[in-house]
């Protein structure tokens, strides 16, 4: 089970590697899209003109960085209700911290490579660590770490 875990991340990291194709949105976070007008307009009177921060969900958040670039270089917005996907962000100059891509997109948008990474390893944090962590602890087995088939073989006796 281990060397298939471990795998499966090789696997995941060389997809998210590549953010230019079909593979890497496959690995987007499915969400849906409530209220996105509402905390739009709470962000527009607030953080936009920067009167401080206020709680709006993750996803949520993410879908208004997404309209926030696709205003700057004349995209389709996210619009309420869309399903979308949502990536965790490496450091950026926008501050982002994730970003959602329209469920509906077949490609990630051109701007998407030229200002922002994907957080492999918060990603891979959320979709595998943490998925997998109820399964192994329900059993009571250690969850399988990164490194875990070359530290099992270290301590092999005989």
């Amino acid at each position: 089970i281990e060397a298939f875990v471990n795998d499966f991340r090789t696997q995941f990291h060389d997809d998210l590697s590549v953010q230019d194709n079909h593979t890497a949105l496959a690995y987007g976070m499915p969400k849906g899209c409530n209220n996105l007008e509402k905390y739009t307009q709470e962000w527009s009177k607030s953080e936009k003109v920067g009167k401080g921060a206020i709680r709006i969900p993750g996803n949520v958040r993410a879908a208004i960085n997404h309209n926030v670039m696709a205003e700057k270089h004349g995209t389709k917005p996210i619009k309420p209700g869309n399903k979308l996907r949502i990536f965790y962000l490496s450091g950026n100059a926008s501050r982002f911290t994730s970003i959602a891509i329209n469920a509906d997109d077949e490609v990630l948008p051109e701007w998407f490579n030229e200002h922002f990474t994907i957080d492999i390893e918060r990603m891979e944090e959320t979709l595998i660590d943490k998925k997998i962590a109820l399964t192994f602890d329900a059993i009571d087995w250690a969850v399988p770490q990164k490194d875990g088939a070359a530290l099992s073989q270290l301590f092999l006796f005989d």
